[in-house]
């Protein structure tokens, strides 16, 4: 979890589908752009889990989506190793927010020749330098730049379809294809847009 305060967002998800009892170590991962202070949890939380497991025990880390894609788990497991290489992990794929959009609102990522780009929507995106460059684009952790997303959509001079989803499978997601519609609204952290240069003869 971000803070000491909050409850795992992750381990609320699979405490309703999971029944057992396990044991529950909470690992402070904060939300910063501070790289010591993230070096520093990330190396603790490493600690922490190496710990137990030298106990015989195993221990498993809980992640929204899939570990591969924007996901804590891939310092955690780098700390991990870097402090006992002979660490045996396995990892689960998991389905990423950006599948679960595409299939919330029945759109393929990419099709035959199509490129597909993913990129995190944070406050030094540079969607100027994307010009003409992809078929499909998907920004995440878009929350607090749909504005920005929609001044770069309306400059662009080919018609583009964009879709946005926030907090996707949660009682209070929100789903759109018309992001003007939602431009002023104070969004999730986990929001997404998807944005695809329509095809001929498309509507």
């Amino acid at each position: 979890k971000s803070k000491e305060e909050k409850r795992s967002l992750a381990y609320s998800i699979v405490s309703q589908v999971v029944n057992k009892q396990w044991e529950i170590i909470d690992l402070i991962l904060p939300m910063t752009n501070d790289k010591d202070r993230l070096n520093y949890c990330w190396s603790q939380a490493a600690s922490e889990i190496l710990g137990i497991l030298e106990t015989g025990k195993d221990a498993g880390f809980t992640t929204l989506g899939d570990p591969s894609i924007f996901s804590t788990f891939g310092y955690i497991l780098e700390q991990v190793k870097k402090l006992n290489p002979e660490t045996q992990v396995e990892v689960i794929p998991g389905i990423s927010a950006i599948n679960s959009i595409a299939a919330r609102i029945g759109q393929p990522l990419v099709q035959g020749e199509e490129n597909l780009v993913i990129i995190p929507a944070l406050k030094d995106i540079h969607l100027e330098e994307l010009n003409g460059i992809f078929d499909n684009l998907v920004l995440v952790k878009a929350g607090g730049q749909v504005e920005r997303i929609i001044e770069w959509v309306d400059s662009q001079t080919k018609p583009l379809n964009t879709f946005l989803v926030s907090r996707c499978g949660f009682e209070d997601e929100v789903c759109t294809d018309n992001l003007k519609s939602i431009a002023s609204r104070d969004l999730d952290y986990l929001s997404t847009v998807i944005i695809k240069s329509k095809k001929e003869g498309s509507d």
